[in-house]
């Protein structure tokens, strides 16, 4: 603690104002310091990987031909060849997730959503939201900010929606004419039941919009009963982040009457792909992800993260989701009160593995995630869970 400005009180009863930054906490902790000494000792006589091993939600690890596309000289977002570029990653990416269309936008998925709320503002009765960790949340307060008329269910964190609980509210009147929600939590790593929640609302007559930000790529996709669902170009496609993605089964016109036009994806389709500036690389960067990786088979990286929940159990750490309901591609460790998540966290990158701990959400819980997207290292897996479990045990000591 530093201290700033002076003693107050009287004599026997006296207080002296200090302050203490997160940073200096986590370098003068003792068992901080005690950590860096057992991962220091750890790497005695072995050689420190080159490059820290990545298991992000984002940035990923990219294949070789994603950088290269990158370097490519820009061509011009007009061009006849760009078009043609432009379509044949449209309809790849619909191939992948069996969608009609797709709308690429120069943004994050953050502004894909931000076209799907645009796109509800010109529906006709009230819509649902659902929530189950952060980026339902975050659906919620996009609606709000789009004046939207919409009621909202909420579970626990980590929970799977009660679909009995949801099937008797799409009953009651007045019923929903749309509902939104997130396929894959990335704050949790729950992967939500998409297939059951299109059987919904499809015998209740309402609209299905989903984020599936961060299940393209991670999990097989059918977003064939779906209204509208977004997505991005980073994370499990591998590709770079920078293109926000608005897929959609029915027509979409055009709306200059009611809807910014960057958000519009009617106008999007009326441009054949692409009304705006977009640099040429970050969508070549795309084309060569999905290249390189092909159509979703999963197989491996679904093993790999069973494994992987498997071992963290084994080696007395706490995972957060089910078997049953948890994503291949992020999985959440819930650590012990004893220890600190941000603390862990940095001693793990020191450790050379980079994993989810720094947003908000997470260290609010206390929560650390292990990350399987891109071109992550499947071989540093088992020294990945030994080493989380020292850290882990050492903290609580």
């Amino acid at each position: 603690f530093e201290p700033f400005g002076p003693l107050v009180g009287k004599e026997g009863a006296q207080f002296q104002p200090m302050y203490l930054t997160l940073d200096a906490a986590l370098q003068r902790t003792p068992w901080v310091r005690a950590l860096q000494d057992v991962l220091a000792e750890r790497q005695d006589g072995a050689a420190r990987p080159a490059a820290p091993r990545n298991f992000l939600p984002g940035p990923v690890n990219v294949p070789p031909a994603v950088t290269a596309a990158l370097a490519r000289p820009l061509v011009s977002h007009r061009s006849t060849r760009f078009l043609a570029d432009v379509a044949a990653v449209q309809a790849r990416l619909c191939r992948l997730v069996n969608a009609r269309q797709v709308a690429i936008l120069l943004g994050s998925g953050t502004l894909a959503n931000e076209a799907v709320a645009a796109q509800l503002t010109r529906l006709l009765g009230r819509g649902l939201v659902l929530v189950n960790g952060e980026f339902g949340a975050r659906l919620v307060g996009q609606a709000r900010r789009w004046r939207l008329d919409f009621d909202v269910m909420e579970w626990s964190w980590g929970v799977a929606f009660d679909y009995t609980a949801l099937e008797e509210r799409l009953l009651r009147s007045p019923r929903p004419a749309w509902l939104w929600c997130v396929h894959s939590e990335t704050s949790t790593g729950m992967v939500n039941d998409l297939p059951r929640l299109a059987t919904l609302c499809a015998g209740h007559a309402v609209k299905l919009c989903v984020d599936c930000i961060s299940s393209i790529g991670a999990v097989p996709l059918d977003l064939s009963r779906v209204y509208l669902a977004s997505g991005a170009s980073g994370k499990a496609l591998a590709g770079v982040a920078g293109l926000g993605l608005v897929f959609s089964n029915a027509p979409v016109t055009p709306a200059p009457e009611c809807i910014p036009s960057y958000v519009d994806i009617g106008t999007y389709h009326q441009a054949q792909g692409i009304p705006f500036t977009v640099p040429s690389n970050l969508l070549y960067a795309l084309q060569a992800a999905l290249e390189h990786f092909g159509d979703y088979e999963g197989g491996l990286t679904a093993e790999c993260a069973r494994r992987l929940r498997r071992d963290l159990r084994a080696a007395g750490l706490q995972v957060l989701v089910d078997d049953e309901s948890a994503s291949p591609a992020v999985t959440t460790v819930v650590l012990p009160a004893t220890v600190n998540s941000l603390a862990v966290g940095e001693a793990m990158e020191q450790a050379g593995y980079l994993l989810s701990y720094r947003s908000r959400y997470l260290a609010e819980r206390n929560w650390i995630q292990v990350c399987l997207m891109g071109e992550y290292d499947r071989a540093a897996l088992p020294g990945l869970v030994a080493t989380l479990a020292d850290v882990v045990k050492r903290g609580r000591a």
